[in-house]
């Protein structure tokens, strides 16, 4: 059963930034064992990020889950205003490591080069190109898709080299779509204080994939 948003309130404001235990045992960063929580704390660190930088085009006020636990948006935001933002998120992760770790089978975590991340990438926003009409919960004044990562090699450095200059295809109907990683100290003193929860790029388009 989905938890009511006061109880995910006060636990995101119990937890802030700091996750909690998974099973997963690695690329982990951004894995809770509840998803709804999960869903708006990584919004939450993305949107506190942005405010602090002053960058975010539509600042969101609040951020809850969305209103279908298997239809998109994953969570809904609103700004002080009222009007509100649809909020999708995916995860890009080498699932065959997570396996080969949870089992201690000795497998090394996937390097990417600038082509596969690329193609993963585009591989996602081409899987989550749909209809405005499919997002429960509207109608939205914006749409925010959000990727996150947590993967060994794919550092903030790498990152900025390999989409140096990239576009991508353009995926209805977000409007800006969102790269992230753990932020540079995930785990100190000085980092959960800092507004800055999470490092992340917005990634470029060049036109609209055909439906």
């Amino acid at each position: 059963m989905k938890e009511s948003p006061k109880k995910l309130n006060e636990t995101v404001k119990l937890t802030g930034s700091n996750h909690l235990p998974t099973t997963r045992g690695t690329a982990d960063y951004f894995d809770w064992p509840n998803r709804s929580i999960r869903d708006v704390g990584i919004a939450s660190d993305l949107f506190s990020t942005l405010r602090a930088e002053g960058k975010a085009i539509t600042i969101p006020h609040s951020v809850r889950p969305g209103p279908a636990p298997n239809s998109p948006p994953d969570c809904i935001a609103a700004t002080s205003g009222g009007e509100l933002i649809a909020v999708e998120l995916t995860e890009l992760v080498d699932r065959s490591f997570v396996a080969h770790k949870k089992q201690d089978r000795g497998y090394h975590p996937k390097q990417y080069s600038k082509t596969t991340l690329t193609n993963r990438l585009q591989e996602i926003l081409a899987r989550k190109q749909r209809p405005v009409s499919a997002l429960k919960g509207g109608p939205f004044a914006y749409h925010i898709l959000i990727i996150h990562t947590d993967e060994p090699y794919l550092t903030p450095k790498t990152v900025s080299r390999y989409l140096e200059g990239v576009a991508f295809q353009k995926s209805d109907p977000w409007d800006e779509v969102f790269f992230i990683l753990p932020p540079l100290i995930p785990h100190s003193a000085t980092a959960r204080k800092n507004p800055h929860k999470c490092w992340y790029t917005r990634l470029a388009f060049t036109g609209a994939i055909s439906a």
